[in-house]
């Protein structure tokens, strides 16, 4: 091999070296900008809430003191946006003893840790309102409000509005959801209801009134359920429809429930703000409901007010409801059947007393 060709092998050599070298820096440097997005250190990973943890099979009510697995566990991180989920994580704390009041245990990725429910006492209110906030917060249990302002938090209507067999359900993994919305576009349809003609049975003819229905439905699992009534009382506020207010800014509702035994219950839900916009009630009931105006304040006499109830929405209500069904539009009517009735007994005893003479 002469001198010129061993230098031209050389310098091939070094050409290729060189490329070898410039391509191990640009694939390096590419994985530097994928780790830099993944988990290689979780260095983008600076609080507990870009951290999910879901249970495989539910969260657990056995009381028994026991141990966490890592396999009955999803955990996932959000970075940039970006969800991953990852076996990359730590049990710091494993063990669970609900009699003895800890229900949570500690995962640890990276650097950051999350203390997460993992155990319940469905007896224990305290317990069960710390993981259903859990939920809420993680978007497993949903709300969707129709103009409707919510003034009790979100786990009292919960546990108002669920048995004991829902709650379950929801514990082990099932979905949930609540729709509260106010049917204001149908007054025809709500006044022939039979709680609408229960209502129009209350009102004279100097008062007016817009019919509407206020629901509550649940969704486990994807089936629609509405409530009618729920266990305690809540506090809602909602708009009062501005057709309405063009006519009048004194408004009082009226609400006809039906009765587990068929029987319809009216009663007047006052309104507990003092926006002249906005109408808050205290109640544990769904139905149909009016909106009545002009003239229509109701006098003590004519009804009968729960004075057992304290300021706390589970127990309070400012339902006012009616003693007997008022099937006159006023007072004179009845005091006129009163004087005919007395006058038609008057007559059958002048005539008994004049068949003994």
């Amino acid at each position: 091999m002469n001198k010129r060709t061993y230098k031209g092998i050389i310098g091939r050599l070094k050409a290729l070296i060189g490329l070898v070298l410039m391509l191990s820096f640009v694939v390096h440097f590419n994985m530097s900008l994928v780790l830099a997005d993944t988990p290689s250190g979780y260095d983008k990973l600076t609080s507990s809430d870009q951290i999910s943890v879901v249970f495989k099979d539910g969260i657990s009510t056995n009381l028994e003191v026991r141990a966490i697995l890592p396999k009955n566990l999803i955990v996932s991180y959000t970075i940039n946006g970006k969800t991953t989920t990852t076996t990359d994580f730590e049990l710091v704390d494993d063990i669970v003893a609900p009699l003895k009041g800890d229900y949570t245990i500690t995962i640890k990725l990276g650097s950051v840790t999350k203390v997460v429910v993992a155990a319940l006492n469905i007896s224990n209110s305290e317990s069960l309102d710390l993981y259903l906030n859990d939920q809420i917060e993680n978007g497993n249990i949903k709300f969707q409000l129709d103009g409707i302002t919510l003034n009790t938090t979100e786990t009292e209507l919960i546990k108002y509005a669920l048995t004991e067999d829902e709650i379950q359900k929801v514990l082990e993994g099932s979905s949930l959801s609540f729709l509260i919305e106010i049917d204001t576009d149908n007054d025809e349809i709500n006044r022939e209801t039979a709680g609408g003609k229960a209502i129009q049975e209350l009102i004279n003819g100097n008062n007016k009134a817009s019919y509407f229905k206020l629901s509550l439905i649940k969704v486990i699992d994807g089936e629609k359920i509405y409530v009618n009534e729920l266990t305690k009382a809540i506090s809602i506020t909602f708009d009062l429809p501005k057709t309405l207010l063009e006519k009048s800014s004194n408004f009082s509702i009226l609400a006809s429930h039906t009765l587990e035994d068929g029987t319809i219950e009216t009663f007047e839900l006052k309104d507990m703000d003092s926006e002249n916009e906005t109408y808050t009630i205290v109640t544990s009931k769904f139905c149909t409901m009016a909106f009545v105006y002009e003239d229509s304040e109701l006098t003590s006499s004519d009804l009968v007010v729960d004075n057992s109830s304290n300021n706390t929405y589970a127990n309070a209500t400012n339902e006012i409801t009616y003693n007997v069904p008022v099937t006159f539009d006023n007072k004179l009517d009845f005091h006129l059947l009163l004087a005919v009735s007395f006058i038609s007994l008057l007559v059958v005893i002048i005539k008994f007393k004049a068949r003994l003479n």
